[in-house]
């Protein structure tokens, strides 16, 4: 699973619609365990990771919404399970 924030969607000359995405890192893997899996929160690395696919290709929407459980900046997933149907 790749968790990932619009930056900029664009299209191609040929007519492909694409999107420029910042990845989110991987979550806190021993908050995720506590939770079963509930809770999924990650903190931003000094290095930002970029990528960009087509817009077809989003699967989802989800929100990251601020999270401070020990005082540091971290930013927890928010699924919303209705999009798409």
């Amino acid at each position: 699973v790749e968790i990932a924030e619009a930056q900029y969607y664009f299209r191609t000359k040929t007519g492909i619609a694409l999107a420029l995405l910042l990845l989110y890192p991987r979550p806190n893997q021993a908050l995720l365990i506590r939770s079963h899996y509930t809770v999924w929160s990650c903190n931003f690395a000094d290095e930002r990771k970029f990528a960009v696919t087509k817009v077809k290709a989003i699967q989802t929407v989800v929100a990251m919404i601020p999270f401070k459980p020990d005082g540091r900046d971290a930013w927890i997933l928010l699924l919303d399970t209705q999009w798409g149907t």
